[in-house]
């Protein structure tokens, strides 16, 4: 046995940088792998993210579409011949027509401009909840 020792040593010196070779290729692949299924998981949450955003446009277009309607319903009833002193619950109808009007005035999503908008949707994360209002 004893005299084996010499070529025992001889075989590990030799194989041991092979295994730290071995070892580093092992490591540098997992830390490529790692990078990738990174890439790959930012990749999927801005294809999320834009999807949210698309859908908040969506959203908006059809809030836009909703006043639009209002607002031609609310022109029709103002061009009827009513008695503007009838009351209906507690408000005249006169003071129904203005809040209609009010809220005619502030909910379009075009009143508060474009950038606004935009800066509305800019906000959407692949996280975020696009069912929120925009204001």
């Amino acid at each position: 046995m004893e005299n084996l020792l010499p070529e025992i040593f001889d075989t590990i010196q030799r194989v041991a940088p092979i295994l730290a070779d071995r070892t580093k290729e092992r490591l540098e692949k997992r830390r490529l792998e790692e990078i990738a299924a990174h890439e790959r998981y930012l990749a999927e949450q801005e294809r999320k993210r834009d999807n949210n955003r698309w859908q908040r446009f969506l959203e908006l277009a059809d809030s836009w579409q909703q006043h639009e309607q209002a607002r031609h319903f609310l022109a029709a009833l103002t061009q009827l011949e009513i008695e503007r002193d009838t009351s209906v619950g507690d408000m005249t109808l006169a003071e129904w027509l203005t809040w209609a009007e009010g809220h005619l005035a502030s909910g379009n999503p075009l009143n508060h401009g474009v950038e606004a908008l935009f800066s509305d949707i800019e906000k959407i994360t692949s996280y975020t909840s696009f069912k929120k209002p925009i204001y």
